[in-house]
């Protein structure tokens, strides 16, 4: 396999037409040079953000990143990647598809391959495809993003499956978030239209049981393994287990309240992980009405435990605008005419989002 890079004879500055044309020159079906197309096609659209003419010349940061791009490509004239992949022909083989999810804010994409092992044991792993595509012009949300890779994620394992003639249980789904776990193990939840669609996509296309996520892994293995936790482990004084839905959970002294399964047993999240703040924030934004860390921290439980909750939460409060205005000291930054005149503000708020109810 050879690969071409379309030279383009241009006078004066790079225009978004000329990106255009390299970029539609590249013909890459099975996705080997994903990872470095995507780059351009992101130059590309950031030039299609800024609503300017076809011909006019492309921004100063943009040109930068294209001439970089370009001078890159001329290393793909050695890109080589083995054909043979599938070793099926031998008695007592299987073959599983094994597809890997993973949304940013640029892009989305998914990356396939094939477990293949054999009547003697011995496994096999191959690349077989790779998909992307960049988000859309409209700014989405981290959740929103979340859930766009595991659609295309069962796209892709639905041509795969045809081309390569694989049964449907023969797939299997990872993905680096417990929330997208957690959508599309709730049966009963209704979720707003885009992400309603999106989970019933997934669903059609997949069972609940395809999908995988490694999560508190040490964690995991200590309670697979030994049957009981670690001391030193954070999670060791929280009476956890591991729920039917295959997350950790914590706590069971009220699982004889009248309550809901996620609340009773808020599923345990890392303390330090990117989408652990994001569920807090949203929490304390929407939910707790931007109070202070203690009601926010008693919301946040109502569904979900964070070892060490606190200092998070102390750590997110401090770039809120709305919350008191005093420092985690307790100590007053305001003089206390804006105090007061803040504090009213505040209260008026959390009496619209009560009546909003």
């Amino acid at each position: 396999m050879a690969v071409v890079i379309k030279r383009i004879e241009q006078e004066g500055s790079t225009t978004r037409r000329d990106l255009l044309l390299v970029i539609s020159s590249m013909y890459d079906p099975l996705g080997f040079l994903v990872p470095f197309l995507i780059r351009a096609k992101a130059i590309f659209q950031e030039e299609c953000r800024r609503k300017k003419g076809w011909d006019e010349a492309i921004s100063d940061s943009s040109e930068i990143g294209w001439q970089r791009w370009l001078m890159e490509s001329t290393h793909l004239t050695d890109f080589r990647i083995p054909r043979y992949y599938d070793p099926r022909g031998e008695k007592g083989t299987s073959f599983q598809l094994h597809h890997f999810c993973d949304p940013s804010q640029v892009a989305y994409g998914v990356v396939s391959y094939p477990r293949i092992s054999d009547r003697t044991g011995d496994v096999h792993c191959a690349f077989v495809y790779e998909k992307a595509k960049l988000t859309s012009l409209k700014q989405l949300t981290i959740s929103h993003l979340e859930l766009c890779a595991p659609v295309l994620e069962v796209k892709v394992d639905e041509t795969l499956r045809y081309e390569l003639s694989v049964d449907e249980g023969g797939s299997i789904f990872w993905t680096d978030s417990a929330i997208v776990l957690q959508y599309i193990s709730n049966t009963e939840r209704q979720f707003h239209t885009f992400m309603a669609s999106r989970v019933a996509a997934i669903h059609e296309q997949s069972e609940v049981t395809q999908w995988s996520h490694e999560y508190y892994e040490s964690e995991i293995k200590d309670l697979k393994e030994r049957g009981a936790l670690r001391k030193t482990s954070l999670l060791f004084p929280l009476e956890h287990h591991r729920g039917e839905d295959r997350f950790l959970r914590a706590g069971r002294r009220l699982e004889r309240a009248p309550l809901t399964t996620d609340s009773k047993y808020p599923m345990l999240l890392l303390q330090d992980h990117y989408v652990t703040e994001l569920i807090v924030r949203e929490t304390h934004e929407n939910k707790a009405g931007h109070s202070g860390r203690e009601h926010t921290l008693a919301v946040t439980r109502q569904e979900f435990w964070v070892p060490k909750g606190q200092r998070l939460i102390d750590r997110m409060l401090k770039g809120c605008h709305m919350v008191p205005h005093y420092s985690l000291e307790g100590k007053a930054k305001e003089p206390i005419g804006d105090i007061y005149w803040k504090s009213w503000k505040h209260a008026q708020f959390l009496a619209d989002q009560f009546w909003k109810r």
